[in-house]
């Protein structure tokens, strides 16, 4: 794999990792989500866990990552996003820039 076939791929599994974090942080999913998001925290969870022990290398979570994102079609996800809740969740600070 190229180098910048990588960092894109990378760049695109960790936005959708913060998009997911700011889902579940603000429990801003609907109710027929709740399962596969459930499914989703807890194999997230062990692959970057695994990721932080070292027992497997970057590319090998990217590849576990990016399994998981393609069991379901991320357009079909975004129906159910309640984004007026998630957009309450952020606090946007009075200088500088929030890092969520």
């Amino acid at each position: 794999m190229k180098r910048r076939k990588f960092t894109h791929t990378l760049l695109q599994s960790i936005s959708s990792y913060a998009l997911l974090d700011s889902l579940f942080l603000h429990q801003a999913w609907g109710k027929a989500l709740d399962p596969l998001a459930k499914h989703w925290a807890v194999a997230l969870h062990e692959y970057c866990q695994d990721l932080k022990t070292q027992s497997i290398s970057l590319p090998e979570w990217q590849a576990q990552v990016e399994g998981l994102y393609r069991q379901v079609n991320m357009a079909d996800i975004l129906k159910f996003i309640d984004f007026d809740r998630l957009q309450k969740g952020f606090s946007y600070p009075d200088l500088g820039v929030a890092t969520r």
